[in-house]
């Protein structure tokens, strides 16, 4: 493989320099005055227009009239570190550089625009699926309308589905925690995370309904010092905090549905006579749930500082947990002591509160549903019970 700067780009060649073709992909018409392969990139240097990098050449090197005569490809992705980034600080990124992708680049060619979703599934060792990346852009934590939304945000979907090269990345984290739809957070946008332990991974890319696989290895960063239990220990407790997060979204739909419904049809007997006793049982109901949401999360907060501004009750257990979920992937090795007591502490009330649930569905939802039955009026679809 050849690589030739001229007047007017990049030009490769894949015989020898029998013949040539130009790479210049999103780079300006500009004099190539200089080129470094550094090992699996390629860095340009213009005339005038700075210096470009080209990440990962496995594409450019495996081209071929085989791969161009397949509806899809997928490139084998390099062995990838597991670096950690510092965050970037608040406040504009106007005129910022942009870094390289981070984690695995991922690679793929469609020979034309597929009619529906593509998605990017990774697989551990023992095949289970740890996250999923899709070409249709995924629920937004508000909206551009919401006074928290920031004018620097610019959701995309994680893959690009183009006749063509596409590049994609994946960061190397499990999937984002759950979260409530139309809630606010004083953590604001829930993070994906924690970060996958070293090792080997599967890719699965599926286009109209096939898929292609490829392994991916992922390596420790040099830098840390923390042993292979370390890490486990850390993605363990992490994960559970995330199951934690996701309990109590369970919990809030719960409540949502039923509540829903009981004051639907509150609304509906309202001018019943006969129907005052179960009515008043719909009341009771609806401010027993409300309560029991008001313990594990903010239902009032109307933008994130609300909550860490202590507004409406403040922090509550699905706030405190975001902390802590985001906290314990802050570093490599495993949870301190206090982490493990606050999760234990939040453990408990959290119990206790899908306890009460589960009473308020197994016995005041039945005694509802059970006068309604008598009334000869619909009953409330009763949810599974919380943690069954």
């Amino acid at each position: 493989m050849l690589y030739l700067g001229t007047e007017r780009g990049v030009m490769v060649s894949r015989d020898d320099g029998a013949s040539w073709e130009s790479l210049r992909l999103n780079m300006p018409t500009v004099s190539v005055v200089d080129l470094a392969v550094a090992g699996d990139d390629l860095v340009v240097g213009t005339l005038g227009r700075s210096a470009w990098i080209l990440d990962d050449l496995t594409p450019v090197r495996e081209m071929s009239k085989e791969i161009e005569a397949t509806s899809e490809h997928f490139f084998k992705p390099l062995p990838t570190v597991r670096w950690r980034y510092a965050r970037a600080p608040y406040g504009s990124t106007d005129g910022a550089g942009k870094n390289p992708p981070t984690g695995a680049l991922i690679t793929y060619r469609l020979a034309e625009k597929p009619e529906g979703e593509i998605t990017l599934e990774v697989l551990d060792a023992d095949g289970a699926l740890i996250r999923r990346l899709s070409s249709k852009l995924g629920e937004q934590y508000g909206s551009p309308e919401h006074p928290d939304w920031s004018p620097d945000r610019k959701p995309k979907p994680e893959l690009e589905a183009e006749a063509g090269l596409n590049r994609a990345s994946w960061d190397l984290t499990y999937g984002e925690p759950k979260w409530m739809p139309d809630a606010r957070f004083d953590t604001g946008t829930p993070r994906p995370g924690p970060l996958v332990v070293p090792g080997d991974y599967t890719l699965r890319l599926t286009v109209d309904g096939r898929s292609i696989t490829q392994p991916l290895t992922v390596d420790l960063d040099p830098r840390s010092s923390a042993s292979e239990s370390d890490l486990e220990e850390q993605l363990a407790f992490s994960l559970g905090v995330r199951a934690q997060l996701a309990r109590i979204v369970d919990m809030v739909e719960t409540i949502r549905g039923v509540r829903e419904q009981v004051k639907d049809r509150n609304a509906r007997l309202a001018e019943n006579p006969d129907a005052l006793e179960l009515a008043d049982l719909g009341k009771n109901l609806v401010a027993a749930l409300n309560a029991v949401e008001e313990e594990i999360h903010n239902p009032h907060a109307e933008v994130d500082y609300d909550v860490l501004g202590g507004r409406h009750g403040g922090a509550k257990m699905y706030s405190r947990l975001s902390w802590l979920f985001n906290t314990s992937g802050d570093h490599d090795g495993p949870p301190t002591q206090g982490m493990l007591e606050v999760a234990a502490d939040i453990e408990g009330q959290l119990s206790q509160q899908e306890s009460v649930l589960d009473g308020l569905l197994a016995n005041d939802l039945a005694r509802l549903n059970e006068l309604a039955s008598e009334l000869d009026i619909p009953y409330v679809v009763t949810p599974r019970l919380a943690g069954k």
